[in-house]
């Protein structure tokens, strides 16, 4: 976006360097979620309140959400990538919004990482977290699932802070707080840990030297998102398409509407985790060939496109027609 629009005369900043303006300059605000900027600059003539997007999870930045209700009253427009209805739950007053799909860096396949034939069971990348909000939360389920799979050392993980005791996620609304449930949470691990982050620890692999090259040495991944909500599809799911790696995907609650069925397998289908572990292991290299034959059409495809880098500058263009008048080409 930045490349394509200053190329056309069109300057693009962070917030905080929004010049002074020059002779007739308007610059438009569009708030990535961060409620901090925007009520000095509501007060500048030179600019618009054009969009606040809300670009978080609800179970882990939950004020972001109960912050929604003031600043639909100065922006011209809210964006969510979750559905509208549970916008306005989290968020404790109705929103009117607009849809936004996150962007992925990436459009097809990484041939050589997807073609890989030595490939190890099942993996899962994640980091040790706990949620902020409880409601729909999946980093619960996300434990049971790899406490479940070491069992018999099904799983192989990696990630970071496995080695700590869990944090919670997002801001505190108490001062102080936060540091003294970091506090508590390290002495009550190092008297009596979570039994669910003991069985973590025993299948940790360490962190990550490069994530794809992880991904790509796995038949399969867990795909958990950090919540179970209509809408709520993050960039989990496709890295694992990129490299030929079959995600067993729990997240979005209209997944199926949003990525073709064939690429993953749906967790929703399995009443627990041993009778997900017999499908797996009844897979033959012929129907995994299939999943990940499927997942690479997607990514190849113009269904995939709602999700392409692409497709996110252009909201920004058409926010540029719409309250500057200014017409560019991407």
């Amino acid at each position: 976006m930045k490349n394509a629009f200053e190329a056309q005369g069109v300057r693009v900043h962070t917030a905080d360097r929004i010049p002074t303006s020059i002779g007739s300059d308007t610059h438009l605000y569009v708030s990535f979620g961060n409620h901090a900027n925007y009520l000095s600059l509501s007060n500048r003539p030179d600019v618009i309140l054009s969009a606040f997007m809300v670009l978080e999870s609800p179970v882990v930045e939950p004020r972001m959400y109960f912050e929604v209700k003031r600043a639909k009253r100065y922006f011209k427009r809210i964006f969510t990538y979750i559905d509208q209805a549970q916008l306005t739950q989290f968020a404790g007053t109705a929103v009117d919004c607009i849809s936004l799909r996150l962007p992925v860096d990436f459009h097809g396949v990484d041939v050589p990482l997807w073609s890989r034939s030595d490939r190890s069971f099942l993996v899962m990348v994640n980091m040790n977290k706990l949620p902020r909000l409880s409601r729909s939360e999946l980093y619960t389920e996300r434990m049971r699932a790899i406490e479940f799979f070491s069992r018999s050392n099904d799983i192989d993980l990696y990630g970071v802070d496995w080695d700590k005791a869990s944090r919670r996620m997002g801001r505190s609304r108490i001062p102080g707080l936060r540091r003294a449930q970091i506090a508590i949470s390290d002495w009550v691990d190092t008297i009596r840990p979570d039994p669910l982050l003991v069985a973590a620890r025993k299948v940790f692999k360490g962190e990550l030297d490069t994530k794809w090259e992880t991904l790509a040495s796995y038949d399969f991944a867990l795909c958990f998102e950090n919540a179970y909500i209509k809408g709520y599809l993050t960039e989990k799911l496709f890295e694992c398409l990129r490299v030929g790696t079959i995600p067993i995907y729990l997240g979005a609650t209209d997944i199926e509407e949003l990525v073709p069925p064939d690429c993953f397998i749906d967790m929703r289908r399995f009443v627990d985790y041993s009778e997900l572990l017999a499908y797996l292991k009844a897979l033959d290299q012929q129907a995994v060939r299939r999943y990940r034959e499927a997942g690479r059409a997607f990514l190849e495809s113009n269904a995939f496109n709602p999700f392409s880098k692409e497709r996110f500058a252009g909201i920004f263009k058409d926010l540029l027609e719409q309250d500057a008048g200014v017409r560019l080409t991407i």
